[in-house]
């Protein structure tokens, strides 16, 4: 009586009497497409570590691996200035008052001594900080 859920395996061999055995063939195969595979992503990964070490020594990476550097914060130009024999003065009223030949007088000279009674009275609202007149040792009083 055939038993209920049991299959019969129909199976029509090829040669009758001969086994084949392909597990041993398998196998074998197995590890020669493994050994293949195995050398095949070392040499991709050869490959990728020499092209990551060469963008290091390139700097195309450096960006990803620096550290954020603060916002350089703007210099502002300097507004004043110290003249020699005048003292402390607004640089861009100074520019607009006077010509740029008195402005060097007032340089060579090293006082405001050179300028016309006109020029300084155009000076005198540009100044800041009058200099203190100290008494300076003068080569002839030897």
């Amino acid at each position: 009586m055939p038993q209920k859920g049991s299959k019969t395996k129909s199976s029509i061999p090829l040669l009758k009497g001969v086994k084949r055995d392909y597990t041993g063939a398998l196998k074998g195969s197995n590890v020669y497409l493994s050994t293949i595979f195995l050398i095949l992503w070392i040499v991709i990964g050869i490959f990728a570590l020499l092209v990551i070490v060469q963008s290091v020594k390139q700097g195309l990476l450096s960006g990803l691996f620096a550290k954020s550097r603060p916002a350089q914060t703007q210099t502002q130009p300097q507004t004043e200035a110290q003249l020699p024999g005048i003292g402390m003065v607004n640089i861009a009223c100074v520019q607009q008052a006077l010509s740029q030949e008195s402005i060097q007088k007032i340089l060579q000279d090293g006082s405001a001594s050179g300028l016309t009674d006109q020029e300084k009275s155009k000076l005198d609202p540009c100044i800041v900080a009058k200099e203190s007149a100290t008494p300076s040792a003068s080569p002839s009083n030897k």
